[in-house]
């Protein structure tokens, strides 16, 4: 199965770079699904809890807000 890589950055260092399958993150108009092989997007993070799917299990990420820029690369 194809997976998304993400990496989580604040504005000192990188504190997160994992490979899942899909995640969640808050937006202005709610939660927002980001999967492999999408349309490329660019959203703006409301502060909250981001869910990040993997193989196994399901992690759990605080936000303070910020950006996610999808580019739907495998």
């Amino acid at each position: 199965m194809n997976d998304l890589q993400v990496i989580i950055r604040t504005p000192r260092r990188e504190v997160v770079r994992t490979t899942v399958r899909s995640m969640r993150v808050l937006s202005d108009t709610g939660q927002v699904g980001l999967r492999p092989r999408m349309e490329p997007v660019i959203l703006a993070v409301e502060p909250g809890l981001a869910i990040l799917h993997t193989a196994d299990t399901s992690l759990f990420v605080g936000t303070a807000g910020g950006l996610v820029r999808c580019d739907g690369l495998m």
